[in-house]
């Protein structure tokens, strides 16, 4: 049965919506599998029975077609903004909003109804100019916005909070609002697009022309993407450029092209240029340096010491990535490892020595609040200081900026490690990028596009003796892992991508149903440095936000056979199970047979021996015939 606020809520909705269009829900389990739900007429039995253990949002404008994109939402009479507090206070904001939604505490969403409908366009100033005058989160004036729905639960929080409506009010009651009150309520430069770094110049038509020839472009595609209009221009343009770069052409050269072709399309030149940018990492250019070869006698002058920073954890010269599910504490790990570098009071790190302290740099891009950050910081810093928060370590951040995609990316960050350097008197020892999502990643090309990073952060990490590390979400952080990745550390993963060291946290939710004061994470980590196999960690986080408590401890019996089944992949003997785990035989005879009980291991005899392994595995599905 739907819950009253729910339905309330959505009746509001419908009434003040385009009857033809179709209202988009999300909804996300505590896995973090997401899935889309379209409709054009009731919601509340689907809501009803995804409720208690899902995220639910819905989207506030309607769509032509069944895919959210800017390109199918329909006009719409709704302005809103989302915001994170804690200063946020609804009964003071004026304009009165129709509509409040609490999403949990100091955290409020709210719906302004204009008297007509405004265009997409028109809609993302509003929402941009009432996110000002709030101090709400600016990004959630897009348009493709999605926002929580009243009657479900937001489980970020533990217990899950109940999303509330505060308040809705009727027409009768708060008069829809006319576009130019809000505008004069709410004084809006017009939104321009931001302009893209190292925008080049677009050249003039002949340069262009000079350049088709140069790169030998065939003439049939400069006819149909260069001088004729196509009935699907961007079709054509795309043809175009991909086959100015698959010639060698460079991207400024393709942007000097597509500039003066008859196809383009975009409003503005940073908008083509972006497009140029995105296209870039689909095409292989046929020509290029020629590599070189090396005889063998030149490794012999090659440094082969390992220059550990915290041993086996992460090295001098490594590109490496920090993997979980949501929640997984990802950012709390690392931000402890940058800041038990960059502070010299810091002699450990989950129990290890520090054995270099630098400067460090830290991309906050998937937070990005200040507030955050600090929080965080200081907590750590007084865990290491007997309560001393005082930011005066050689650590620096960014909140933006950082798009492999954009073709100076390494350039620049290059720029800003000699500028450190210099800064410090030390070269910078760790630069963690969080998250990979917003440096350019998309995850429907499973990290196709990503090589081009990984590649530039390794020269950089050869050419500096400097680490990197990659904070990477994954929905399922057990799923199979690619050959060359010695533990499973991707949901979804970087095609070809071998990053080292890696490490893998994973959310232990029955020990915190058992623990209710503390957070769970199993962390797995391996590197082509470091020993073959370790065994893997619990750390036990306290949930006392006002400091920062960690315990490390080794991992229960339990979890250390079930990490080498895992590692493995194979049926390992119990005895062998035994010498692995570093125990007796009886030990794991009592683990294992706990394990075949719950179902989480399967058991067969081969001779004397008792073979174990993980159900699902080779074996066990040869054993069913």
């Amino acid at each position: 049965m739907a819950h009253p606020e729910e339905r309330r809520f959505f009746d509001w909705l419908r009434e003040h919506s385009p009857q033809a269009g179709l209202l988009y829900i999300l909804a996300k389990d505590r896995e973090g599998k997401v899935t889309q739900y379209w409709y054009t007429g009731g919601t509340e039995p689907e809501i009803d029975a995804l409720r208690e253990d899902h995220h639910v949002w819905v989207g506030l404008t309607r769509y032509g077609k069944r895919k959210a994109t800017k390109t199918n939402v329909l006009p719409t009479r709704m302005v809103w903004i989302d915001h994170d507090g804690p200063d946020a206070n609804p009964y003071d904001w004026d304009p009165r909003p129709h509509v409040v939604i609490q999403t949990s505490e100091g955290r409020f969403q709210a719906v302004w109804l204009l008297a007509e409908a405004v265009s997409k366009e028109e809609t993302e100033q509003l929402c941009a100019g009432l996110a000002q005058r709030f101090g709400a989160d600016p990004s959630d004036k897009d348009i493709t916005q999605v926002h929580r729905v009243p009657g479900t639960f937001n489980l970020k929080h533990d217990p899950p909070y109940p999303v509330k409506l505060l308040w809705l009010e009727e027409e009768d009651k708060t008069a829809p609002y006319q576009p130019e009150d809000l505008r004069i309520a709410v004084p809006v430069t017009p939104v321009t697009p931001v302009e893209t770094p190292g925008l080049p110049d677009g050249g003039t038509r002949e340069h262009a022309l000079y350049l088709l020839g140069q790169l030998q472009v065939p003439t049939d595609t400069v006819a149909e993407g260069f001088i004729k209009e196509q009935e699907d221009r961007s079709a054509a343009l795309y043809s175009l450029v991909a086959s100015v770069l698959e010639k060698g052409g460079s991207p400024k050269d393709a942007y000097n092209i597509a500039s003066h072709s008859a196809n383009q399309k975009f409003d503005t030149p940073e908008r083509l240029w972006e497009d140029i940018l995105r296209t870039i990492p689909k095409i292989h250019a046929t020509g290029g340096q020629r590599w070189t070869t090396h005889h063998i006698s030149n490794l012999e002058g090659v440094d082969d010491e390992v220059l550990w920073i915290v041993s086996p954890y992460l090295y001098s010269d490594a590109v490496g990535t920090v993997v979980g599910e949501p929640s997984s504490r990802k950012s709390w790990a690392i931000l402890q490892l940058l800041t038990a570098i960059a502070c010299p009071e810091a002699t450990q790190f989950w129990g290890q020595p520090v054995l270099i302290h630098g400067p460090v740099l830290y991309f906050n891009l998937d937070d990005r609040r200040a507030r955050r950050l600090k929080l965080r910081l200081g907590n750590i810093l007084a865990y290491y200081r007997d309560g001393n928060r005082s930011l005066d370590i050689p650590f620096e951040w960014a909140d933006s900026g950082l798009n492999y995609n954009v073709r100076e990316w390494k350039r620049w960050l290059a720029e800003d490690l000699d500028r450190m350097e210099q800064t410090y008197g030390q070269p910078v020892v760790l630069t963690v990028v969080d998250t990979m999502h917003k440096a350019g990643f998309d995850p429907k090309d499973w990290g196709a596009g990503s090589q081009v990073f990984l590649d530039g952060l390794t020269d950089l990490a050869i050419s500096r003796k400097t680490a990197f590390m990659i904070v990477h979400h994954t929905a399922k952080s057990a799923a199979s892992r690619p050959d060359n990745i010695r533990i499973s550390p991707w949901g979804s993963v970087f095609t070809g991508a071998s990053l080292d060291p890696a490490w893998r946290l994973t959310r232990q939710t029955s020990a915190d149903k058992e623990d209710r004061e503390h957070h769970h994470i199993e962390l797995e980590y391996a590197s082509k440095e470091g020993p073959e196999s370790l065994d893997p960690l619990a750390l036990i986080y306290g949930k006392d936000t006002s400091k920062f408590e960690i315990q490390v401890e080794a991992a229960s019996l339990e979890r250390k056979i079930l990490h080498q089944l895992k590692i493995a992949e194979e049926t390992i003997s119990q005895a062998e199970l035994a010498r692995r785990v570093e125990t007796t035989d009886i030990q794991v005879h009592r683990v294992v047979s706990n394990l075949e009980k719950k179902g989480q291991v399967v058991t067969k005899k081969m001779g004397a021996a008792k073979m174990v392994m993980l159900p699902g595995t080779k074996e066990d599905q040869q054993s069913e015939f």
